[in-house]
């Protein structure tokens, strides 16, 4: 029995090493496509066809926020239902629901803020393609999540390289046939649309879509959905107030300066945050099962393994930005953008505890006891690390403007990772101690 649950152990370790290599081909070759495209569309359409098609895209990168945080929900859901594949059924079928109804949702408020005339800058085709690809985005990209919960990230990761291949040829060929900003934006969405679509045709079959759940059954799991969902829509949300706001305060701040460089210095965050999703999902779905299983020896394990990854990873982070900051600012904007006072340190010390804050995410979230505990830990960390950005920008000289407002936001963003650095440490000190009690009964 021993060496049967070590070579099941084994077994996962290799599954694990086999998604996380895929998905370090699938971030390699979305960075080439992320510089290559931005290279094509700028020399077809020029500086300002650049900006429509990043404006068109993130205005409407709000909708995956009507998802209500199934993005976490999902997966974690289905592994705890692991086995009763019609409990899972049901909710795959509900979520899918839920992403069509926030889909809609979503189209109709922006259409609405279009007719009120509250943005004047947008431009209208561009936009009009976004909002129908980035809704479509919605609803088929849960299933990239199931792929999650059933342990099929490698084949995911694949299935990213593939989709990423043909939205880098078709932004090639609109290049040098027929350029448009429509066109760019379409083959922008053709990597984040096709690898989630293959993936649901998948499984769909198996699902028996004619079966529609009842009234009381859909009720039921979009409860659970949304209700385990609020954590994780809460970490959304805090994500955005942590990283969009940031730019818009310097700005309302009259930190102009500082914008350039600080905004970088995110973009540089954004890619490094996108290498730990390769680490994210398999760390979640490992403890995941874990707790379902009752498998202390797997989530201890695995719980390790990622606060190694975090420890690792924040002092990576530091020494990046301390030893070659400059020089990667310097070489990126050939000189245009350098660094100000207090810059470099302050995006050093933002950049590892929100890292280290992603991975820990990633060993709490699955445990639907803590879940429930922090329900209200992101909504508040959000609105106050923009309070004390603004704080600490008041209080400092103008000069460290930008770095005041990196350091108020980390201060918050420290304080809830002690918070639940706090949790974990507790939670495996207390089943020591139990496990310590039992033995001493039995003896």
């Amino acid at each position: 029995m021993k060496k049967d649950s070590r070579h099941d152990h084994r077994g996962v370790v290799i599954r694990s090493i086999t998604a996380a290599a895929a998905g370090v081909a699938s971030k390699v070759l979305g960075l080439f496509n992320q510089v290559v495209s931005v290279a094509l569309i700028s020399s077809a359409l020029g500086a300002d066809g650049l900006r429509e098609q990043m404006l068109a895209i993130a205005f409407v990168s709000w909708f995956n926020l009507t998802l209500c945080g199934m993005h976490t929900s999902l997966p974690v859901l289905l592994v705890r239902s692991a086995p009763t594949a019609e409990a899972s059924k049901l909710f795959i079928k509900t979520a899918y629901i839920l992403a069509l109804l926030g889909a809609l949702a979503s189209v109709a408020l922006t259409l609405l803020i279009l007719n009120l005339g509250l943005s004047k800058s947008l431009v209208g085709a561009p936009l009009a393609t976004a909002i129908i690809c980035n809704a479509t985005t919605i609803v088929f990209g849960l299933s990239e999540k199931v792929f999650h919960a059933t342990d099929r990230i490698a084949q995911f990761n694949v299935l990213n390289m593939i989709g990423t291949l043909i939205s880098l040829g078709t932004t090639y060929i609109l290049a040098r046939t027929h350029p448009t900003v429509s066109g760019f934006v379409v083959a922008f969405y053709l990597g984040v649309l096709l690898p989630p679509l293959a993936a649901t045709v998948s499984f769909a079959p198996r699902l028996v879509l004619t079966s529609v759940p009842s009234f009381a059954d859909f009720y039921a799991c979009a409860r659970q959905l949304i209700g385990v969902g609020v954590f994780g829509l809460g970490y959304e949300v805090a994500s955005y107030c942590k990283l969009q706001a940031l730019l818009a305060l310097l700005a309302l701040l009259g930190l102009s300066s500082a914008i350039a460089p600080v905004g970088l210095g995110l973009r540089l965050l954004g890619l490094i945050s996108g290498g730990l999703t390769i680490a994210i999902p398999i760390l979640m779905l490992r403890v995941g099962t874990a707790i379902r299983t009752q498998d202390e020896r797997s989530r201890r394990f695995w719980t390790r393994m990622g606060l190694g990854v975090a420890a690792a990873t924040a002092t990576g982070t530091i020494a990046l930005y301390q030893l070659l900051g400059p020089d990667i600012f310097d070489a990126w904007t050939a000189g245009a953008v350098a660094l100000g006072p207090g810059d470099s340190i302050a995006l050093a010390i933002f950049s590892a505890v929100y890292l280290v804050q992603n991975l820990v995410f990633a060993l709490i979230a699955p445990d639907p006891s803590f879940a429930k505990q922090l329900r209200w830990l992101f909504w508040l960390e959000g609105p106050a690390a923009i309070v004390a950005a603004v704080v600490s920008a008041l209080l400092a000289p103008a000069s460290y403007g930008g770095a005041a407002v990196l350091g108020g936001a980390a201060f918050v963003m420290g304080a809830a990772s002690l918070i639940l650095l706090g949790l974990l440490v507790g939670r495996r000190f207390g089943d020591s101690e139990g496990n310590g009690l039992r033995l001493q009964k039995h003896l």
